[in-house]
């Protein structure tokens, strides 16, 4: 065979691995370095799978924890609200005077070392719909039920709750509630700030906590509730605390109108 006759052989396949090289190399630079997974995951809740041991289904990635009496009802679901898919939080209390004072669900992702960073300094963005207000005791103002976001990091406790009305601020020894103004029965965009929330009680950052999406109610209010969430997402560094009183509902919470995508 000629030089020529085989130089003309294997000029294709060359080609061919030159070109596979080049956009390897392209997708390395512009992909492989510097690649890292974000802190919250499955979040807009498309992926569902097997509770172990049970036939219920729950948001892939995300854990849960079941609170309630022995007659209460919990139970997550794949819903369609205005034609938004979403994840659904289900919540029968039955009100009877047994041992556990709340029906409540969460649903959670334990976060730390950089996961942790990345959520405590940044905004994190909400779509959510509420279908019933919160409730505080009007003698001690301890809450009575509740929807929104849990940040727990084993000694401190931040509730985000998404109810109609003005905006309220409570806080106890290691519990902070932060009411944002949400209607019912509609998708709102909302967006907190857990950074500020830790500023302002002068809390050290705790390295790791639990993210948590709660929907429950005590003994003391009855009844069928839901909640649902249809997307969370870190948007972007979170402002810091003025450290005056009047930040806890202004500054610390960003509460965005209402908006479609």
């Amino acid at each position: 065979m000629s030089y020529q006759k085989w130089l003309r052989r294997i000029a294709a396949p060359v080609s061919i691995l030159i070109c596979a090289a080049l956009i390897l190399n392209a997708y390395v630079q512009d992909y492989g370095h510097g690649y890292e997974a974000p802190p919250l995951l499955n979040t807009t809740f498309r992926y569902w799978t097997l509770v172990p041991g049970t036939n219920e289904t729950k948001p892939y990635l995300w854990e849960t924890d079941f609170l309630k009496g022995p007659l209460d009802r919990l139970w997550l679901a794949e819903d369609t609200v205005d034609g938004e898919s979403a994840l659904g939080m289900h919540v029968y209390q039955d009100g009877l005077n047994d041992t556990f004072d709340w029906a409540m669900l969460h649903v959670r992702q334990d976060l730390r070392g950089n996961a942790a960073s990345k959520v405590f300094q940044n905004s994190i963005g909400i779509w959510a719909y509420p279908t019933f207000p919160y409730h505080p005791d009007p003698v001690n103002n301890n809450p009575r039920n509740a929807f929104g976001i849990e940040i727990n990091d084993g000694t401190h406790i931040i509730w985000f709750i998404f109810s109609p009305g003005e905006p309220a601020f409570y806080e106890f020894k290691l519990h902070r509630i932060i009411v944002i103004p949400t209607p019912l029965n509609q998708w709102s965009y909302r967006e907190i700030n857990v950074k500020a929330q830790y500023e302002e009680a002068k809390w050290a950052f705790p390295g790791s906590f639990s993210f948590i999406l709660i929907s429950g109610a005590t003994k003391l209010d009855p009844g069928t509730y839901a909640g649902y969430f249809r997307s969370v997402n870190v948007t972007g560094p979170s402002p810091s605390a003025t450290g005056s009183a009047e930040s806890a509902s202004n500054l610390i919470v960003r509460s965005c109108a209402s908006r479609k995508e």
